[in-house]
């Protein structure tokens, strides 16, 4: 009897501890050749800095949303909409239904 209040205690204790999408996605993010690193941020802001050639680069922060069901709207001009999904240290973000763009692929950044 002890042991099966203690793996339920254990399986409530575990889904207590699961993160939100919007804490999943904090955290610095880049592509696997280093040329895009995302930031997001718990302010609601998104850091995207894109490094070139020669140490030559570019950055901009605008706002971000998410929703408990995978959605992220990025607020640039157009206010990109996709879907996201993160398994382990992955971040995939698939454009959404009519929008244009690639599947972006991230990897997080201890």
């Amino acid at each position: 009897m002890k042991r099966i209040i203690l793996v339920v205690l254990f399986a409530l204790f575990l889904c207590g501890c699961s993160k939100t999408p919007q804490q999943q996605i904090l955290g610095k993010w880049q592509t696997a050749d280093k040329a895009l690193i995302v930031e997001f941020k718990n302010d609601g802001n998104v850091t995207l800095s894109l490094r070139q050639m020669q140490g030559l680069g570019a950055s901009n922060t605008v706002s971000y949303s998410v929703t408990n069901d995978g959605h992220i709207k990025i607020d640039f001009l157009t206010g990109l909409q996709a879907t996201f999904k993160i398994d382990g240290d992955t971040l995939t973000i698939t454009p959404g239904e009519g929008e244009e763009g690639k599947v972006l692929t991230l990897t997080r950044i201890p």
